[in-house]
């Protein structure tokens, strides 16, 4: 195994000098049609940032306690259990004090215009395809796992929104607790990923960008049926951003 880390490789400044313009363009597009997401992430990392030293200790030992499990299928359902408590427990009180700071905060606006927008979006596109290939320079060279930016669908907007995310799942009438990654739900039903589920519930006439009143339930051919709702208090914060819905990674312009 390699000793080289992340900052160590020859290809750092430029990949970091290629992250931070992409982070920087992203925080343009996502200002454009996504201004009260933004408002409400500015308050929530306001608050973490204000109370870091309050809680960063108590959260490492936490994690130097979870490295010590062995079992990684046990790590998983300790892991998913300690933060479904928390939200079980603090989810709905945390919400009140966050809409309330959201709904007296300053009302964010869009940094650029539509026409920027484009300009930009053409502009991530190319330094995308270029940081993949710093990315793969650096595993060749020095074995070093240099993180991708996400993808973003559509040419301006939140990060690979996908409304399929919100949805709490059943099978054949059955809830699935804790509630699945989308992508996670797709292999556990036996699909390669998101892209084939999504593939799948199409072709049973599923509008997987808008489903009709939040609900979807469609039937295998063993039988078994799949079924899903939105949640009303389900938030745009909660949409996961899907980075397994490409076959190689690519930025792929879709229209949300």
């Amino acid at each position: 195994m390699s000793n080289v880390t992340e900052e160590d490789t020859a290809v750092w400044p430029h990949y970091k000098k290629l992250w931070d313009t992409i982070a920087e363009i992203d925080l343009q597009l996502d200002s454009l049609n996504d201004s009260a997401s933004a408002t409400r992430r500015n308050v929530v990392s306001a608050l973490i940032e204000a109370t870091e030293s309050l809680w960063s200790d108590g959260a490492q030992t936490t994690i130097e306690q979870l490295r010590t499990v062995s079992n990684p299928e046990q790590l998983v359902g300790i892991v998913e259990g300690i933060i479904k408590a928390l939200r079980d427990e603090f989810n709905e009180e945390n919400n009140k004090i966050i809409e309330a700071k959201v709904e007296a905060a300053p009302k964010s606006e869009p940094l650029i215009s539509q026409e920027q927008a484009e300009e930009l979006s053409k502009q991530r596109s190319g330094l995308y395809q270029t940081i993949k290939q710093v990315v793969n320079v650096a595993k060749v060279m020095d074995d070093v796992d240099l993180e991708m930016p996400k993808t973003r669908r559509g040419s301006h907007g939140k990060r690979g929104a996908r409304k399929m995310s919100l949805m709490v799942w059943a099978i054949n009438g059955e809830e699935i607790d804790p509630k699945p990654k989308y992508k996670d739900l797709a292999i556990s039903l036996g699909f390669e990923g998101s892209k084939e589920l999504t593939a799948f519930l199409k072709s049973k006439g599923v509008d997987t960008k808008d489903p009709k009143d939040g609900k979807l339930s469609v039937e295998f051919d063993d039988g078994r049926v799949l079924s899903g709702y939105i949640p009303e208090d389900a938030s745009s914060d909660d949409i996961e951003d899907d980075d397994d819905d490409d076959d190689d990674d690519e930025e792929t312009e879709v229209t949300e």
